[in-house]
């Protein structure tokens, strides 16, 4: 409750340009391969975004390029279940499939890539 009720203190008194640029910073750090240091900053502004499904991938992918992938699972897993469109739906089963292959589980990696390319035609069929 407190760490709640901080975070949206914390978030009331940060600008939408200050939190972009923590994100920023974090996928500078991810591009660069700190993903220890992207880490960091994901973890901060998913506690301050939590709807947010591409914030949760963003998160996934660092924790997965440092080799947390069991926990990459889980946030991936939520980004899938906040994707509000096919096109972040289609990412996040992506997503799901390099973490499926990372932690040898190749059937349901198989599945990912399946839900992936049927998302991407939906995509397709929309435009």
């Amino acid at each position: 409750m407190y760490i709640q009720s901080s975070n949206e203190t914390l978030m009331q008194s940060l600008s939408r340009d200050e939190i972009a640029t923590l994100d920023l910073l974090a996928y500078l750090y991810l591009k660069y391969g700190q993903a220890r240091r992207a880490c960091v900053y994901l973890k901060f502004l998913v506690s301050l975004c939590p709807d947010s499904a591409r914030l949760y991938r963003s998160y996934s992918l660092a924790l997965l390029m440092d080799g947390c992938t069991e926990e990459a699972e889980q946030f991936a897993s939520l980004s899938l279940a906040l994707a509000a469109s096919p096109s972040e739906r289609a990412v996040s089963h992506l997503l799901l499939c390099f973490v499926f292959h990372k932690l040898g589980r190749p059937l349901d990696a198989e599945v990912s890539s399946a839900q992936f390319i049927q998302e991407r035609n939906q995509i397709g069929e929309i435009s």
